[in-house]
C-alpha cells in the first residue's frame, strides 16, 4: 500500500522537453510520437520504477539546464495557431504558459498532495522538482487516477468534479481552425 502513494509510483521521469529555442514544427512532432526525453541521474533511477508503455502525451515541458521555464500543451499550441500571423518562425518561448503549479520532493506526502494541487489549479500536469529545485519529471492527472483504486477515488471525489457540460460541438463541414476557435472561445 505504500508503494501506491509514494511519489515514483505516479511520476513521470521521462517528460518530453524543449528548449525555449525549439521551433513549432518540431514540438508538434514531438506531441505526435517522436520524442526526445530529459536525462539526467536522478530520473533514470526513477524510471525503474515507471513503466512508459503506451502513453498519449498532450504536454511538453520547457526548459533549460534542467531548470523549469514553462509548460507547452496542446491548448497552447491550439491558441497560438488560431491566433499567430507567423506561426512558421515559432519557438517553445512564444507559446509556453509559466506552470500553473509545481511540487518538490519534500513537499509530496502521497497521491491525494498532487490530486490536491491538479484540483485547486485545476490543471492535469504537476511538474515535479528536486529539493533543489532541478526538473525531476512529471505527474499527471491521467497518471494519478490510473494509481488510485476506483474504490479508493469514489471515497474523496464526485463525478461533477470531473465531468463538462459545456461541449463543443459543429457540423463535419466546419474547419479545424473554426473548430479550435470555438473551443478557445468558451474556455
Amino acid at each position: 500500500y505504500s508503494s501506491f502513494l509514494s511519489l515514483s509510483a505516479v511520476v513521470d521521469p521521462s517528460v518530453l522537453t524543449v528548449t525555449p529555442d525549439t521551433p513549432l514544427a518540431e514540438i508538434i512532432s514531438l506531441i505526435n510520437g517522436n520524442g526526445n526525453t530529459l536525462e539526467t541521474t536522478e530520473l533514470k533511477q526513477a524510471q525503474d520504477n515507471y513503466s512508459v508503455g503506451d502513453r498519449g502525451i498532450n504536454y511538453i515541458l520547457v526548459a533549460h539546464d534542467l531548470e523549469l521555464l514553462g509548460i507547452i500543451t496542446e491548448s497552447e499550441i491550439i491558441r497560438f495557431v488560431t491566433q499567430a500571423t507567423e506561426i512558421d518562425q515559432a519557438r517553445a518561448a512564444d507559446i509556453m504558459a509559466p506552470p500553473v503549479a509545481t511540487i518538490g520532493e519534500s513537499d509530496f506526502s502521497n497521491v491525494f498532495t498532487i490530486l490536491e494541487i491538479c484540483d485547486r489549479a485545476r490543471i492535469d500536469i504537476v511538474p515535479i522538482l528536486s529539493d533543489r529545485g532541478t526538473l525531476i519529471g512529471a505527474a499527471t492527472l491521467e497518471k494519478l487516477l490510473q494509481v488510485l483504486e476506483p474504490s479508493g477515488l469514489l471515497k474523496y471525489r464526485s463525478v461533477a468534479e470531473f465531468m463538462t457540460t459545456d461541449v463543443v460541438y459543429a457540423r463535419s463541414t466546419i474547419s479545424v481552425r473554426a473548430i479550435a476557435q470555438l473551443m478557445i472561445e468558451r474556455a
